[in-house]
């Protein structure tokens, strides 16, 4: 049995290490949080899209039924067409016609401004109105019966009259011509048969040509219009509408008659019902509003005036409208819209299945008609079996509308057309192992990349550590100050490790120079000292006296690398130990009062310095500067620089590296009596050896300048040699074709840079020339495009194009002749490296566009009276007008008789704002008068004093002096 476990164990995959065997990092750490909060937002991300909805959309050949209706919903308003003419016809492909829809549509009035101002009414119209035939013998003077009301007669008859039976007519309508025989007939007969209701009925006309704004108050669209008022509504309504019925029988003579029967028990009565008749709308709008069942075919639904027995002046009709809702099928319920939301692809909008809704269609011409035409898609939502609620069938369409002036009827079409494919959205289950390996993929993905960049970075970093040479790149334990540091000593050996504070001593003694190489634990390479940013302070520590040279005790390094010498580690770190205990008992304590300044047997002066603890040179007294004598004679051939202290010595240089013989020489020559002197030899020595060096230096360039100049090729060529150019070509002509294909270079006269190489005696195009460009693509372009190519409408005549190539002629080179004026040269490249820019997007604006100039802001005298209200009336100024726009500059002309202010903005704008702003504005009690800068007036004014003034200025300035002394002189007595 075990060793069959032992066999079992040797499949394991994930063999176990040892605690003892690892070890953290801080690298480690810190890709381990990053690897956790990566895992937590991608399982996330995964888990949000594994229970998100995911649907798929297609496309079929429409699957509806074989007949079946589509319904169309609607509700549009006319604020221009009466509700007794407005008609809705349906047509469509098959040839189906149904006139004046009334079943399932619905007429409500409604003023201009689309508000409700009745009930709706149902349509009652007879759609086939009858008339009597016309007498043969009849003409328009046998029968004159009733003459035709003026407006001033008809509001006499109202008052006249119990009933007024009015026709209104317009003599071109033949409906109007056919009635009239039949009018003036039942109006003879009823004054036959009915005597006694003569007075209070009376039958009029009136013509709308003549009679046009009666006619309009009355909404007369249709001729003849038989309107009955009653004597008792004598309201009139806005516009001089008076209230009355409107008679929509057959015009006959026995229907008439009859019409008129029924009225004679009603006169005198102004609320007694006619059955039959209708009162009149009191405004010329309506608003159809309900739906049709069409066939799945092309069709049209018209909404026009339409009447059988009437004619229309097509001239007073306008079909302008507002589209309540135009949509196709059912609306889902607020709940399964709620469904669809999750199934739909693009989101259920308001307008997803309602393009129309809310949009006006207006024309002020009349006989307009307004053409709609729209594409009707069937969108089917099949979710899961799970979820019911979400099936829908929803058609969408798109719109394109129209309007055009019409001979015919106007009116508002809205054409539909049914497409044949169904989109088709379904839903679309995840599976579950999907996500399982998704989610395994992310963890394992994490944690193996974390763990590769972990590797790269840990192994970096040790190989690192491995092959720099002793001290590359700086090591920080805690803080800089405990970094271990070497530097190399006089025999090339690393001399260390010391912390910062001990390399300022081993600095203070004048072991270390700017230039000595330093390393430590960490860096790439060994660096001077003086490029080392954390050893800059150490630089500034001052050099300690010979009695207080000492080398400050290094700290202890942690975790430090062995030294490459533990030998010399070891005596170094004694030496140090011994040097710390007796650095602070050999310390110079701070001398008494008495004792800090005195005089050397040279005659140079110490003070005490409490900074450095240690006696430095007192006052304006320098120490000596080694020189004797001798040396401060000032002589022209024996003139010698002496070297400067941040002058370095240049690596491999034998004129400037001293031996470490002469440095340990000059070190101890400081504390010996001829110190001075040998110091002074040594700087003098320094010295020329730099003049040497710089004399060198000289003598090369002068020989590099007196050189031969010989001939080189350009670096950058963007010339092109041209050939095959006609006889009579010119260079304006060859420049314009060659600018196609980018700038030419302009000489320092602005001229193109274009040759055209011409026969010395002649002075006739030799057929070649040179074109230089100002950019080298150019040259590409013109190799590509106008090589081969005509320079002109001949296509026999081509030119031939390439890179021009320069070679020296003659045996001796000429140097270019250089422009006269350099500054001219580069205005003609600035510009034309403009001209290849993109500017113009975020220029400086000019002046005169963003400065304002403000009149009547202060008057002159009240600036001498107050020397600060200049800077106070600038700062005022500039806090107001900040609220505008930024401000660059504000500037008061103070001795302006005008009292100017001119402010500066940055942007053009905030200068139109303040010009909004300040125009008219009263300041200090003066209005104020704003203005653009033209660019060149100069508001400066400058004052001439007579001496009168400038005596009586001084006095008074004399004056405010000696007052201010004088409180002065109070102040200081009270004190």
């Amino acid at each position: 049995m075990g060793r069959a476990l032992g066999r079992l164990k040797g499949v394991d995959f994930y063999r176990k290490i040892p605690t003892d065997l690892t070890e953290a990092s801080l690298s480690g750490a810190g890709l381990s949080v990053i690897a956790a909060v990566v895992m937590v937002l991608l399982l996330g991300a995964e888990l949000n899209n594994y229970l998100t909805l995911e649907t798929k959309t297609s496309m079929i050949v429409d699957r509806s039924a074989q007949g079946e209706l589509l319904r169309i919903n609607f509700n549009i308003s006319f604020p221009a067409l009466s509700c007794e003419f407005a008609t809705l016809d349906v047509s469509d492909a098959l040839g189906t016609k149904r006139l004046n829809l009334t079943r399932t549509v619905r007429k409500l009035p409604i003023n201009a401004d689309l508000e409700r101002v009745g009930h709706y009414i149902h349509d009652d119209r007879v759609l086939d109105i009858k008339y009597d035939e016309l007498p043969e013998n009849y003409t328009a003077d046998t029968i004159n019966y009733s003459s035709p009301l003026s407006k001033v007669d008809f509001e006499a008859a109202m008052k006249k009259y119990d009933i007024i039976i009015g026709n209104f007519y317009a003599p071109w309508c033949p409906w109007c011509q056919r009635l009239e025989p039949t009018w003036e007939a039942v109006r003879e007969e009823v004054h036959t048969k009915y005597p006694d209701t003569d007075g209070r009925i009376h039958m009029a006309k009136i013509d709308c040509t003549k009679e046009v704004d009666l006619c309009r108050d009355h909404h007369i669209t249709g001729f003849p219009s038989l309107r009955v008022f009653r004597k008792g509504h004598d309201e009139v309504m806005n516009h001089g509408l008076r209230e009355h019925e409107s008679y929509k029988g057959d015009r006959t003579k026995d229907s008439l008659l009859a019409f008129v029967e029924t009225l004679v028990p009603s006169a005198g009565r102004p609320h007694y019902y006619v059955r039959g008749m209708q009162r009149v709308p009191k405004s010329e709008g309506c608003a159809l509003s309900g739906f049709v069942l069409v066939k799945k075919v092309p069709g049209t639904l018209h909404f026009l005036p339409k009447s059988s027995g009437h004619s229309f002046d097509y001239h007073s009709i306008n079909m302008s409208h507002q589209v309540g809702y135009m949509y196709y099928g059912n609306k889902p319920s607020p709940r399964r819209r709620q469904a669809l939301e999750l199934y739909h692809p693009m989101g259920l909008t308001e307008d997803w299945a309602d393009k129309m809704q809310g949009t006006n269609f207006y024309s002020r011409n009349q006989r307009t008609t307004f053409e709609h035409y729209m594409q009707v898609v069937l969108t089917s939502v099949e979710p899961s079996q799970k979820n019911h609620e979400a099936s829908f069938d929803a058609y969408e369409y798109t719109v394109h509308s129209h309007l055009y002036n019409t001979d015919d009827v106007p009116a508002a079409k809205f054409s539909y057309d049914m497409s044949p494919i169904q989109i088709v959205v379904t839903e679309r289950k995840k599976a579950f192992y999907h996500f399982v390996t998704t989610t395994c993929a992310i963890i394992g993905g994490v944690f193996t990349v974390a763990g590769i960049v972990d590797g790269i970075v840990h192994g970096a970093g040790r190989l690192a550590k491995k092959s720099a040479p002793p001290g590359c790149v700086l090591h920080h334990n805690s803080m800089a100050d405990e970094a271990k540091w070497y530097f190399l000593g006089p025999d090339k050996q690393p001399v260390g490790p010391y912390d910062k504070k001990g390399l300022a001593g081993v600095w203070a003694v004048s072991q270390l120079t700017a230039a000595t190489l330093c390393w430590a634990e960490g860096q790439a390479e060994w660096m001077p000292l003086s490029d080392i940013p954390e050893l800059q302070d150490v630089l500034q520590q001052p050099a300690q006296s010979p009695a207080e040279q000492q080398v400050l005790h290094q700290q202890p390094a942690k975790a430090a690398d062995p030294p490459l010498d533990p030998e010399l580690a070891e005596f170094q770190a004694e030496i140090g130990a011994i040097e710390a205990e007796t650095a602070d008992a050999n310390r110079a304590e701070t001398p008494p009062p008495d004792q800090q300044r005195f005089q050397d047997d040279d005659g140079t002066s110490y003070a005490w310095d409490s900074n450095l603890r240690r006696f430095v040179p007192a006052g304006d007294e320098l120490p000596s500067a080694g020189y004797d004598p001798a040396d401060m004679v000032y002589e022209a051939e024996d003139e010698k620089i002496p070297a400067m202290p941040s002058v370095l010595p240049e690596e491999d240089d034998p004129t400037t590296a001293a031996p470490p013989e002469e440095e340990a020489s000059g070190s101890k020559a400081k504390a010996g009596p001829n110190s001075t002197k040998e110091g002074g030899k040594g700087k003098k020595r320094s010295g020329e050896d730099i003049i040497e060096r710089e004399k060198e230096r000289s003598k090369k360039a002068k020989e590099a300048a007196t050189q031969k100049a010989e001939w080189f090729e350009l670096k950058q060529n963007t010339s092109v040699y041209v050939s095959g150019l006609p006889s009579d070509v010119t260079e304006e002509e060859v420049a314009q074709v060659f600018s196609k294909c980018g700038v030419i270079k302009e000489d320092d006269e602005r001229r193109p840079r274009v040759k055209v190489y011409r026969d010395r005696e002649s002075g006739m195009p030799k057929g070649d020339g040179l074109v230089t460009y100002l950019k080298d693509p150019s040259v590409e372009l013109a190799l590509n495009i106008l090589d081969g190519a005509p320079l002109r409408t001949d296509p026999s005549q081509v030119i031939r194009v390439q890179r021009a190539k320069f070679e020296q002629k003659g045996g001796d080179y000429v140097p270019k002749k250089k422009a006269k004026s350099k500054k001219k040269v580069a205005g003609v490249l600035s510009k034309q490296e403009k001209e290849l820019g993109w500017g113009g997007f975020d220029d400086k604006l000019a002046a005169n566009k963003v400065t304002v100039i403000l009149e009547h802001m202060f008057h002159p005298s009240e600036m001498e009276e107050e020397a600060t209200l200049r800077e106070d009336l600038e700062d005022d100024i500039k806090t107001e007008c900040t609220k505008m726009g930024p401000v660059e500059k504000v500037r008061v002309f103070h001795m302006n008789p005008q009292g100017i202010v001119m402010i500066k903005f940055k942007t053009d704008d905030a200068a139109a704002k303040c010009l909004e702003v300040m125009e008219g504005r009263y300041f200090g009690g003066r209005r104020v008068s704003a203005r653009m800068w033209d660019g060149i007036a100069n508001y400066h004014v400058k004052k001439t004093e007579t001496a009168e003034e400038q005596q009586a200025r001084l006095e008074k300035f004399a004056e405010q002096i000696e007052g201010k002394q004088a409180d002065v002189a109070k102040v200081a007595e009270e004190l």
